[in-house]
């Protein structure tokens, strides 16, 4: 992995939106509805990522699998000390993650590369290996 402090500025800048996404989108959304399904009424009281963004350990780009393809994957996660507060709720009852360790390789994979608008048609976002959590 090719060490970029670079991207690490420009993921400190977006951090924001895409913390907001994540929360709303992924947290509030979809994995809450799994939960409730699952469990019925276990709920997300709070979902907040923090306002530290992830740390970036290095990046590196390889070609898709199909042509007109490729992966850029990044290697990195949450340390300690970040201002995660993640807590679930079922009656009265609650738990909370405010404290939290997590290191991954996050592959950004653009599909349908072509030489004309829309240069990219699509993006995935899934991880190559188990996160390691603490």
């Amino acid at each position: 992995f090719e060490h970029t402090p670079w991207f690490q500025g420009i993921l400190d800048t977006v951090w924001p939106a895409i913390r907001g996404a994540v929360e709303h989108e992924l947290l509030e959304g979809s994995v809450a509805l799994k939960l409730a399904s699952a469990v019925p009424g276990l709920r997300f009281s709070t979902a907040s990522l923090g306002n530290e963004p992830p740390q970036l350990h290095g990046a590196r780009t390889v070609p898709g699998e199909q042509t007109g393809s490729m992966c850029t994957i990044f290697d990195l996660g949450f340390h300690a000390g970040s201002t995660i507060n993640i807590c679930i709720a079922l009656g009265p009852v609650r738990a909370s993650i405010r404290e939290l360790t997590f290191r991954g390789r996050l592959c950004l994979h653009c599909v349908g590369i072509k030489p004309r608008k829309p240069v990219i048609s699509g993006l995935r976002f899934f991880f190559t290996n188990q996160p390691t959590l603490s």
